[in-house]
Order: structure tokens, then sequence, then C-alpha cells
């Protein structure tokens, strides 16, 4: 955070995350959470929008090819997080293991997507969130970010 508030001068508290528990609970937390916008607090979550390890240290570790239907599977689960994000689709993202496609494939473990969740119920209820920002590394590590209004 000195990289975007040099001067230090915004309330930050850490949140972590359960990696046992699902999305309704970490955007119940944001939800609790949210009032202290009011008070000048800056609310973040911090993980990723795909996180795959085997994927990692198959391509990247191993100097194997990537692999093209993967890149392809990272790109529908992203675009569809963007689009349910970006029109407030509260009962999608909460179901995302159900109906985002290829959620095995972007997160074999899901403790990496929960702070997504976190920061969508700390919007406040009807929030919507725009991506101002998505790149890949490697293929398959989307580096997505989002504002919420």
């Amino acid at each position: 955070m000195m990289l975007a508030f040099p001067d230090a001068d915004i309330p930050i508290v850490q949140v972590s995350i359960d990696p046992h528990r699902d999305a309704a609970w970490h955007m119940a937390i944001g939800e609790a959470l949210a009032p202290l916008r009011d008070e000048g607090v800056l609310l973040i979550g911090s993980g990723h929008i795909t996180h795959n390890l085997r994927a990692y240290f198959t391509t990247v570790r191993r100097g194997a090819e990537l692999d093209p239907v993967l890149a392809g599977k990272v790109h529908d689960f992203t675009e569809w997080f963007a689009d349910k994000i970006g029109s407030g689709d509260t009962d999608a993202l909460i179901n995302w293991k159900e109906k985002a496609p290829y959620p095995a494939e972007n997160h074999p473990t899901d403790e990496h997507l929960m702070p997504i969740f976190f920061a969508y119920g700390a919007a406040g209820e009807g929030a919507k969130g725009r991506r101002v920002h998505d790149s890949v590394d490697h293929g398959f590590f989307a580096n997505d970010s989002y504002l919420f209004d």
C-alpha cells in the first residue's frame, strides 16, 4: 500500500480470509465492514482472479509449452466474472463454483478468490463493479482489478 499511498495517510486494516468458508461468508464480512467507508476507510480485497499453481509448476517451472486450451478457460472465467460483477449479479457470484465456466481449472483451491467477494460485499447493496485492469501472466495467472461504485 506504500506504493499507492506513500504518505500513509489512509487508515488500513487487514482482514484475512477463511479458507474453510465460502463466497457468501466473505461477502457478509464485507457487508459488515461497509459502514467504515463513511469514516474514510478504504476497503480493499487483494487476491487473484485465477490461481492455478499446477499450471505454473508444469508450464513455468518445467519449461513446458503454454496450453492454449487452459488460456481459453482463463479468458472465459475472467470474462464471466467481469460480466457478473459489472451487472451486480450477486446470486451468480455467490454460486460461482456452479455457474462460472471452468472454476476448478482457474481455482483448484479457492482461497485466493475470496477477497473479491469481501470487496463486493463492502461495496454495499446493489453494487456494481468495473474492471479497471486486466492482464495475464504466463497464459493463466490473470491479474484483474475492479473498482466498485
